[in-house]
């Protein structure tokens, strides 16, 4: 290297003219001299400090860029495009930033521009040991969200700081997924989920058809979610058409069945508890009172609104409850209370029937008393008399 001019230094047969430190980058032989910059820190490459002139490096403006093969750090082989090889207890490739603007400004962007149907991930990530922390460890410091999963239209799914996964759906087997919280689970499961657990629904609904058929289920309703006005604060069971209770020991049978209009079928007996150690605060009744309130009641033929065709025949229950003052309210009889009734009355009609049996017997005896004394008195006219005169 040689002093031309003030300003120009003179490395091989090329003058360069500039002020500052030279930089001679080896591309093989001989040395091609790289631009002179003030200012420059000794051994730093950067977009000002390079030429277009240089070897394999390009410059465009104030980029910097390379086609011709790959890129190391750390390593003499690389076989990506980029190939950084961390040393032992260092981070391998280090990228942070200061930025905002939502998910359209991310510090680190990766892009698959291949639109084919056979396009290759974006981003694979792959641990060769144990990996007790993961092959991908993300994190959240702050509150929020971890990780937000959509695709060209919408985002579908995401993860928050406490660990609550959510999606649109979920399509799959189900195996060995346990502890789900089903408020923030949804899909399609295609075998049995083991919830040693339990499984909270959090008021939502369970449904038990797929493609989004609401009809039949299983839900809690009470204050503030009632069924058909009804808010019972417990479970309900529906179906679109009624529903069985049934069972599986000694093969598949039904043992109750009700259809949409109410109507309830036993395939056994209904057996209410009637046990005397249930029951308390007896009192006497008055069964002639009782069969007097029986005699009175309005007993019609009728149908259900909602069963017409279906004759029944019986009292309302708002005469049943005004005469007798049992059940829970008005708009019901409960069939123990009918029985009730029913034997009551039926004891009155016995008593009833027993005081007239008594009465007639009196009078009968009675009677035959005075027919007895008649037939006395004739005998002794006979007597006294045995011509007849």
């Amino acid at each position: 290297m040689a002093m031309v001019g003030t300003d120009q230094f003179m490395i091989g047969n090329y003058a360069v003219n500039h002020t500052g430190a030279v930089y001679a980058f080896n591309e093989g032989s001989p040395y091609v001299p790289g631009l002179i910059s003030s200012g420059v820190v000794d051994h730093s490459i950067t977009a000002l400090s390079l030429d277009s002139s240089i070897g394999v490096w390009s410059k465009s403006g104030t980029n910097v860029y390379f086609n011709g093969g790959n890129v190391g750090v750390g390593t003499t082989n690389p076989s990506a495009t980029l190939t950084v090889t961390a040393l032992p207890g260092t981070v391998g490739l280090g990228v942070s930033g200061d930025q905002t603007g939502g998910w359209g400004n991310p510090i680190v962007n990766i892009e698959n521009l291949d639109t084919s149907a056979n396009a290759s991930p974006a981003l694979r990530v792959v641990a060769s040991g144990n990996t007790p922390d993961g092959a991908l460890n993300v994190s959240a410091q702050g509150t929020g969200l971890i990780a937000r999963f959509g695709n060209a239209y919408n985002f579908v799914s995401a993860l928050d700081t406490n660990g609550n996964w959510t999606a649109t759906s979920f399509t799959g087997d189900g195996a060995g997924l346990t502890g789900l919280d089903a408020a923030n689970v949804s899909g399609t499961f295609t075998s049995q989920i083991n919830a040693a657990a339990g499984v909270s629904l959090s008021d939502a609904d369970l449904f038990l058809r797929p493609g989004g058929d609401g009809h039949h289920g299983l839900g809690w309703y009470g204050t503030g979610k009632t069924f058909a006005f009804q808010a019972p604060d417990g479970p309900v069971l529906y179906g679109f058409a009624g529903g069985i209770l049934g069972t599986k020991s000694g093969g598949v049978n039904w043992s109750m069945k009700w259809d949409a209009s109410g109507n309830i079928t036993t395939r056994g007996t209904l057996n209410p508890p009637s046990d005397r150690n249930v029951k308390t605060n007896f009192s006497s009744i008055n069964p002639l009172e009782v069969l007097e309130k029986v005699s009175a009641m309005p007993v019609t033929r009728w149908e259900y609104k909602d069963s017409e065709g279906t004759q029944h025949l019986g009292p309302v229950a708002q005469d049943f409850h005004a005469a007798f003052g049992l059940g829970m309210d008005d708009k019901h009889i409960a069939t123990v209370d009918a029985d009730g009734v029913a034997f009551a009355a039926i004891q009155g009609l016995n008593q009833k029937l027993e005081s007239q049996v008594k009465a007639k017997d009196a009078q009968i005896e009675s009677l035959e008393q005075r027919l007895a004394s008649l037939e006395q008195m004739v005998k002794r006219l006979s007597l006294s008399n045995p011509n007849g005169k």
